[in-house]
């Protein structure tokens, strides 16, 4: 489904989505062990590019963004990040916490 005014463009992934998912359960259950209380939302893994905070129409984005079709190039993943994210009147404010390098990265 594609909107006419998005909120976010976002990036998902077609290889590795099981991996990720595990990976996703592995950490939860993790921060859920040392007192963090788990996300109850249903996460879809994604990388986002750009945020769409005057909910502007596609058409009116820089370049014309074209979507039909768009397969990006692989991307190697080196470790994985952790955020806090704090909503503010600017906008998200955005703190790394936490990194890990991956194996074989």
């Amino acid at each position: 489904m594609l909107f006419r005014s998005p909120n976010v463009l976002w990036i998902g992934f077609d290889e590795g989505l099981e991996e990720l998912v595990a990976l996703l359960r592995a950490v939860s259950q993790a921060a859920d062990s040392v007192g963090f209380a788990p996300e109850k939302r249903v996460g879809k893994p994604h990388l986002t590019v750009a945020r769409n905070a005057k909910r502007q129409a596609l058409e009116a984005w820089p370049g014309g963004i074209q979507f039909d079709g768009f397969r990006g190039q692989a991307l190697p993943v080196e470790g994985v990040a952790l955020y806090s994210s704090h909503l503010g009147p600017a906008g998200a404010v955005y703190t790394q916490v936490w990194t890990v390098p991956l194996a074989g990265a």
